[in-house]
């Protein structure tokens, strides 16, 4: 059941909304950069990400749309800007391995270090999750930036300018992900 699950991510992130602005500071970009840099890392690496990752994939752009009504459930008037139509979630596979992705197309930023894409890595049993990013920069160029959570702070990485082409951002990510995991194995994790 979607909405009771949904429920469990809402109470998940009403508990880290340390950082959330206030009413009296609402700002639009603010909080998108919120939904997209720090609710998306902290579900996928809480005890509720399973379902965040199962909700995702069954409800799709539907339960993004509810997300921004999660995220801003603390104001009563809030409407989310956004339509299903302006989101896409697809699952991807990577060729000859069992190591896949979530794609998720964001609107449009509409400024700098909003997203347009972003990419949630993950192995057959939906771990070894990573969450990649391509973030807008003031000429509306996109780079590659990952969000991890280490010491339970959300740390970012920049891993420079993203391909102008789909299929070779995504092979771009293929190799960030498998350089991920390899140095895993190296480091005997």
């Amino acid at each position: 059941s979607g909405s009771k699950s949904n429920e469990h991510v809402a109470h998940f992130l009403v508990d880290i909304h340390r950082e959330i602005p206030t009413k009296g500071e609402y700002d639009m970009d603010d909080m998108r950069y919120y939904y997209e840099h720090q609710a998306i890392p902290n579900l996928l690496n809480s005890d509720c990400c399973k379902q965040f990752l199962d909700n995702l994939l069954r409800e799709k752009e539907q339960f993004l749309v509810e997300l921004y009504y999660i995220v801003h459930r603390g104001y009563d008037d809030y409407k989310c800007p956004y339509d299903v139509s302006e989101f896409d979630v697809t699952p991807l596979v990577f060729d000859g391995m069992d190591k896949a992705a979530i794609r998720i197309s964001f609107p449009p930023p509409e400024g700098p270090g909003l997203c347009g894409r972003a990419y949630i890595c993950h192995d057959e049993n939906f771990e070894n999750l990573r969450y990649y990013t391509l973030e807008a920069d003031h000429n509306r160029k996109f780079s590659i930036g990952e969000w991890t959570i280490e010491g339970g702070l959300i740390v970012h990485k920049n891993h420079g300018e993203a391909p102008i082409e789909q299929q070779a951002e995504w092979y771009k990510i293929i190799g960030l992900y498998i350089e991920y995991l390899n140095s895993n194995l190296h480091e005997g994790i």
